[in-house]
């Protein structure tokens, strides 16, 4: 059932980046200059590190569970196999 879930979740997380790329492409990319001036130059970095951080930290849990042992919470599988569908139901919007 644990790689079921892995499986589920790397097919959402290439869902997620395919829903992003396609929208990148179709209305450009974000004008970085415009994120700064609302953001700030700072704020702006540490919200990108720590997205990339986080897309590394699921590709890892993807590829060795047990490396990510540190991170995880005692949650029943079926808790976590809700987060999918409600993961899914961002692409309604």
């Amino acid at each position: 059932m644990e790689l079921s879930f892995r499986v589920a979740l790397a097919v959402l997380l290439l869902l997620f980046v395919a829903h992003r790329g396609y929208y990148t492409r179709k209305y450009g990319g974000t004008n970085s200059a415009q994120i700064e001036q609302k953001m700030g130059k700072l704020s702006s970095r540490v919200t990108n590190l720590f997205a990339i951080a986080a897309l590394l930290a699921t590709v890892l849990y993807l590829l060795r569970p047990g490396w990510m042992t540190w991170a995880s919470l005692p949650f029943p599988l079926w808790l976590r196999w809700t987060g999918i569908p409600i993961a899914l139901g961002y692409f309604k919007k």
